[in-house]
């Protein structure tokens, strides 16, 4: 689900998963109210309109489904407390909380989102489907935003030592 923002993963709802694909169609919004407290709220659409799509399920995310639903079988959304949706601070306190016991340095959503686009780009992935599976309109937003070349790097190492080693 990294392909999503967390108010996108925190909006889910069972109805919104399917064998193959999770329909991503709403999003969670933070503001302060007028007071200055927090309001999280579900919003019926996502960001934009491209934000509606249909995220393919890999494999490897279906024992993960398998088990939050037999965690959660008669919820509505799928990551839920006390009845309501959880807000998005949750999400990324719990992801700060996993890099901690795994030794991991700390990384946040927007950074997992930054990963999944650059390995879909690296893999040669047609922008068609990169831009699917993100939600944007446009690939430069993708490049720009979520895009850092890593295999450069290694492409340069390589020609200088393959060219220099005899």
């Amino acid at each position: 689900m990294v392909c999503c923002s967390t108010g996108e993963i925190v909006a889910l709802k069972w109805v919104d998963i399917s064998d193959n694909y999770i329909h991503v169609n709403r999003t969670q919004i933070r503001y302060k109210s007028e007071n200055g407290e927090n309001i999280h709220e579900i919003r019926d659409t996502p960001k934009t309109e491209t934000g509606i799509r249909d995220v393919v399920i890999v494999d490897a995310l279906r024992p993960v489904i398998k088990a939050l639903r037999k965690r959660n079988p008669f919820t509505e959304y799928v990551f839920e407390k006390n009845g309501e949706c959880i807000h998005i601070h949750s999400v990324c306190a719990r992801l700060y909380y996993l890099c901690d016991i795994l030794g991991f340095q700390r990384k946040g959503m927007h950074a997992l989102r930054r990963a999944y686009a650059t390995k879909l780009i690296n893999a040669g992935v047609e922008e068609i489907i990169i831009l699917s599976q993100m939600g944007h309109t446009d690939i430069k937003t993708t490049r720009t935003h979520y895009y850092k070349n890593n295999s450069e790097a290694e492409y340069v190492f390589d020609r200088i030592s393959s060219a220099i080693c005899l």
